[in-house]
């Protein structure tokens, strides 16, 4: 690393320590396709506290939730 580079990471050291840290932090997305987007989310994150989980969910749980409203619609009718 060069003198710049340290002391860019001395000041965001310092930026994170100024700070009301949380112990733990959540994050939690699809993030499929993973991009810088993403990233810059996630490392925000983390920025702000010691711990950071990263939950990833798949597209599947989100047809399950609109299989799950069909049938839901599907059953409040009555049936002749």
């Amino acid at each position: 690393m060069n003198n710049l580079e340290d002391a860019d990471t001395k000041e965001r050291t310092a930026w994170r320590e100024s700070r009301t840290m949380i112990d733990i932090g959540v994050v939690y997305g699809r993030f499929q396709i993973l991009h810088l987007k993403h990233l810059e989310y996630i490392l925000a994150a983390k920025m702000r506290c010691r711990k950071l989980y990263v939950g990833i969910s798949s597209p599947m749980s989100l047809i399950f939730r609109k299989t799950r409203r069909w049938m839901k619609k599907e059953r409040s009718h009555p049936t002749l």
